[in-house]
């Protein structure tokens, strides 16, 4: 599960986007249980909370054991994963700005 913290605008507040990830969360009860999950990111990144090691995983596995399926309550889950995020790592805003941008080829 992602960070609601990281693409905040002026538009857009944390609560929002968290607001919006529980939503896409709720969608994928409606996969079969059996899905393979592969990491976006690695254990340890900060680009997730609390990110379990593996190379892949079922949606089930996921439904028993990963926090971000625990809650049955938008604002519950809201309040929660909004609490006690990290600081981004110094280099994200300036690599995600280099995303969005595009940068020189050297």
């Amino acid at each position: 599960m992602g960070r609601p913290d990281l693409a905040v605008s002026q538009d857009t507040t944390q609560n929002e986007l968290a607001g919006w990830l529980y939503d896409s969360l709720q969608k994928l009860r409606v996969l079969k249980p059996n899905a393979r999950l592969l990491p976006g990111h690695g254990s340890g990144s900060s680009c997730g909370k609390a990110i379990g090691d593996g190379n892949v995983c079922t949606l089930e596995t996921q439904f028993k054991t990963n926090h971000a399926f625990q809650f049955h309550s938008r604002n519950d889950f809201v309040k929660k994963i909004t609490e006690d995020i990290s600081k981004p790592p110094p280099y994200f805003f300036h690599d995600s700005k280099l995303n969005q941008t595009g940068h020189q080829l050297f």
